[in-house]
């Protein structure tokens, strides 16, 4: 983590699952969420995960119906994430995805 008010990079909790090309927005509260990506192992993840400021540490956020990588997330007014585009991988290739989804962070 970096704080521009407190200086250096400082390291925080691990993520319930390693991911890259994965997607983040900052909510309002100055949580951070992360959903989808690549996991470690290559397959796309469908799992979202919170990253809490306060205690520096990170909790399951929900799951998206659609595994992505290469999407875009963004925080809607009413706190909720949505989740539009990005690849999805499938046993012999791949797609292009055109679907949205809404990841409800408060239910």
């Amino acid at each position: 983590m970096f704080s521009p008010l407190v200086g250096p990079w400082a390291a925080v909790g691990d993520m319930a699952r390693a991911r890259y090309l994965h997607s983040a927005v900052v909510c309002d509260n100055g949580n951070v969420v992360v959903a989808g990506g690549h996991a470690d192992d290559s397959t796309c993840v469908a799992t979202a995960e919170n990253f809490d400021r306060g205690t520096h540490g990170w909790t399951q956020a929900g799951r998206m119906s659609q595994a992505r990588t290469w999407h875009t997330v963004s925080l809607l007014k009413d706190g909720r994430v949505l989740a539009a585009g990005g690849y999805a991988e499938l046993l012999g290739g791949g797609q292009f995805l055109d679907s949205v989804e809404i990841l409800d962070l408060v239910a």
